[in-house]
């Protein structure tokens, strides 16, 4: 059917099918009416001018609300006043359909759940519909999830993957029953955080324990910078709780300072020095270097010592050894090795290591040059002299002739006795044991 001009009919009625391959119309085709009782099976059908439905011009309005919708999104700066409806997926920015339902861009996405259970998601490169799913699964991805109803709570969950697809993980959670952040350091009061928590001011604990509980850390010597204290759970070389105090880089070293009462259920071991005990017999308490005190060292139940002599400390112009009997100097105030025998000016022994020591200038831990702690009574090494005898155990001695030496007294007089062999002397010449006490 192919009119070379334009034919009008009133009527064209075909009661059987009508096949064709092609109807078109060069020019305008008009009728009151084209229909068709069979089956019409066709092509293409191809109108170059008006067609009308019921006496209205279908194609013109279409066109036309098409136009005003396309003008009224393209023109910057409209304002769009309806109410609009999406059920699938929106792009904006995008030319291809929207990944999530909506998606901004090529990477940044928007979804939610069900209002049965309820959840939105903002992601970069990741979203969850049911399931985790990646925009491009060769990069990384970040998500803030937002959970309204489900088991843990209301939740912010801030969920990282990595760039080749896996280890999609919670980085922090803010929740109802949970909050906690797993990754990166956290800093309250400044943005240069140097730790896992770096908090730039008061830490206030109310009614709660503090707790180390990261049993493989090491000592990391970050306590030592000028100004800083730490304290550490040392799982390495110290294996302890470790209270470093304030450097001071001074003679002091680090300083702690408490102003109120300290219990300590164990032993105390100070100066480097471990607090078991090491003696045997001994039941603990506090293990040390030097003990001083400015006032009174009272013991209830006694004072122990390692060495077994009360000394007390004298001056002398003379080099003296440790054994030498000495007596006191009579041209000074001082003392002097003894030269006679029998000699009634007799001090003492200098002893080797006093277990008590008198006269000690608490100002300094050194003996002055020239001062020697003298034996006044114990058990102290001395040297001895055969020259009055034998002598064998529980002999008295008094001074010999020999300086510095002690001989068996015989008929010394009473003032001369300066004390009693422990032990017998082999020989002329040696160096025994002797309980000091003058007599």
């Amino acid at each position: 059917l192919d009119p070379a001009s334009t034919p009008t009919f009133q009527a064209l009625n075909v009661s059987a099918a009508l096949r064709t391959q092609s109807i078109e119309a060069s020019a305008g085709l008009k009728g009151a009416s084209l229909e068709i009782g069979g089956n019409s099976r066709t092509q293409n059908l191809e109108v170059r001018g008006e067609l009308k439905v019921n006496a209205r011009v279908v194609l013109a309005e279409i066109d036309s609300i098409l136009n005003s919708l396309k003008s009224q999104v393209n023109r910057n700066g409209d304002i769009l006043r309806a109410n609009f409806s999406i059920t699938e997926k929106l792009g904006l920015g995008l030319d291809r359909p929207a990944t999530a339902r909506l998606q901004l861009g090529d990477l940044c996405v928007i979804d939610m759940g069900p209002s049965n259970a309820p959840w939105l998601n903002l992601g970069w490169n990741s979203y969850y519909d049911g399931a985790w799913r990646r925009v491009d699964n060769n990069r990384a991805s970040v998500n803030l999830h937002m959970s309204g109803e489900d088991g843990a709570g209301q939740e912010y969950r801030f969920q990282r993957g990595e760039p080749n697809g896996n280890n999609l993980r919670n980085i922090a959670v803010l929740g109802t029953s949970t909050s906690f952040i797993a990754e990166s350091n956290f800093g309250l009061g400044t943005t240069a955080p140097r730790a896992r928590l770096d908090v730039r001011g008061a830490i206030h604990a109310g009614g709660s324990d503090i707790y180390f509980t990261e049993t493989t850390h090491r000592h990391t010597g970050f306590g030592n910078t000028l100004g800083y204290a730490a304290i550490e759970n040392d799982g390495g070389d110290y294996n302890a709780l470790m209270i470093l105090g304030r450097q001071t880089n001074s003679n002091l070293g680090r300083v702690v300072k408490m102003w109120d009462n300290v219990f300590i259920a164990g032993n105390l071991g100070t100066h480097g020095y471990s607090p078991t005990p090491r003696t045997p017999g001994w039941g603990g308490g506090i293990h040390t270097y030097d003990i001083e005190a400015e006032a009174t060292i009272w013991s209830r139940n006694g004072m122990q010592t390692g060495n077994r002599d009360l000394a007390e400390n004298f001056n002398t112009q003379e080099i003296l050894e440790a054994g030498d009997v000495v007596s006191m100097d009579p041209a000074s105030d001082g003392m002097i090795r003894c030269r006679h025998a029998r000699d009634p000016m007799v001090l003492g022994v200098v002893s080797t290591l006093p277990g008590m020591l008198l006269g000690a200038d608490p100002a300094r831990r050194i003996p002055l040059p020239g001062e020697y702690p003298v034996a006044l009574s114990g058990r102290v090494p001395c040297k001895a002299s055969a020259e009055n005898g034998p002598i064998r155990k529980g002999d008295l001695l008094t001074p010999a002739s020999i300086p510095g030496h002690a001989m068996r007294a015989g008929d010394a007089q009473p003032g001369t006795i300066i004390g009693k062999a422990l032990t017998d002397l082999d020989g002329t010449t040696g160096l025994i044991d002797i309980f000091v006490f003058i007599h």
